[in-house]
C-alpha cells in the first residue's frame, strides 16, 4: 500500500511558473557541515515534489506540522486512513493547475496575433519576423544552423543553444510542425519569433522534463521560440 506522501508526491508533470516579481530574497545562511547539507538538501528535494500543488503558506504549515507530529510519533492521522483523500487532493490540484496553463496558452497565443507585425499562417502558427535574412529559405529536406530559445508562456525557459553557447545544426523535416513551417519562412541571416499553438508543438500530452535545466512542457502548452537562422549547411551527395 502506498503511504499517504506517497501518493501525494507521485510522479506527474510539473507545471511550471514564472517567477513572481518580490524583493531579492535574503542570503542564505552557512551550512558548515555535509550532514546539513544533505538534510538541507532534502528539504528542497520535497519542496520541489510539493511544487506542481500550489501549495499555500497555511497548506505548508500543516506539511510541516505533519512532519513535526510524525517525527514525535504523535501523528493526528494514520496515512491508511486518508490515503483516498490525499489522491484526490492531489489530483484535483493538479488538474486545476493545468487548466489555467491550457487556458493561458490559448489567451497568450490569441493576443500574438494582433501584435503589430505578426502573421497568422493557415496552421495557427504565429509567425513575427524580428529581423529580414538576405539569404535563401530552407526547405524541409535542408539542414539548417541555427540559435534558438524555447519559452512557456508564463515566461520559463524550457530550451536554449544560447545557453550552450554554440548555435546547432538540425534538420528540419525532423523537427516538430511549428519549426517546419517557420523555418521556411525565414531567410539566413534572419530572426524571428514562432508562437506555436499546441498542435503545432508537442499537443495534448507534452513532454517530459528532459534534465535539471529542462523543465517538462505541459499538455497543451503554446510555445514561443526566438530563431536566429545562420546558414543552410550543405548535405554530402547521397551514395
Amino acid at each position: 500500500m502506498h503511504s499517504t506522501l506517497g501518493i501525494l508526491l507521485g510522479g506527474s508533470m510539473a507545471l511550471s511558473q514564472a517567477p513572481q516579481a518580490a524583493a531579492p530574497p535574503a542570503p542564505a545562511s552557512v551550512i558548515s557541515s555535509d550532514t546539513d547539507r544533505a538534510i538541507y538538501a532534502a528539504g528542497v528535494a520535497l519542496w520541489r515534489t510539493l511544487a506542481p500543488l500550489k501549495l499555500t503558506a497555511a497548506e505548508i504549515e500543516e506539511v510541516i506540522r505533519g512532519l513535526r507530529d510524525a517525527t514525535n510519533g504523535t501523528p493526528a492521522l494514520r496515512p491508511e486512513d486518508v490515503v483516498a483523500k490525499v489522491a484526490a487532493f492531489r489530483r484535483a490540484r493538479l488538474e486545476d493547475a493545468e487548466a489555467r496553463f491550457r487556458a493561458a496558452s490559448l489567451e497568450y497565443l490569441e493576443k500574438a496575433g494582433t501584435e503589430k507585425g505578426a502573421v497568422t499562417t493557415a496552421s495557427g502558427l504565429v509567425f513575427v519576423d524580428l529581423q529580414p535574412g538576405r539569404g535563401a529559405s530552407p526547405r524541409s529536406s535542408d539542414v539548417v544552423s541555427v540559435h534558438y530559445r524555447g519559452t512557456l508562456v508564463n515566461g520559463v525557459e524550457f530550451d536554449s543553444s544560447y545557453a550552450r553557447v554554440q548555435p546547432v545544426r538540425l534538420f528540419v523535416n525532423h523537427l516538430v510542425p511549428c519549426w517546419i513551417e517557420g523555418l521556411q519562412l525565414m531567410k539566413v541571416g534572419g530572426k524571428a519569433r514562432l508562437v506555436c499553438p499546441a498542435k503545432l508543438g508537442y499537443g495534448d500530452a507534452g513532454a517530459p522534463s528532459r534534465g535539471k535545466r529542462k523543465p517538462a512542457i505541459p499538455g497543451g502548452a503554446t510555445l514561443i521560440f526566438d530563431v536566429e537562422l545562420f546558414d543552410i549547411v550543405a548535405q554530402p551527395p547521397s551514395p
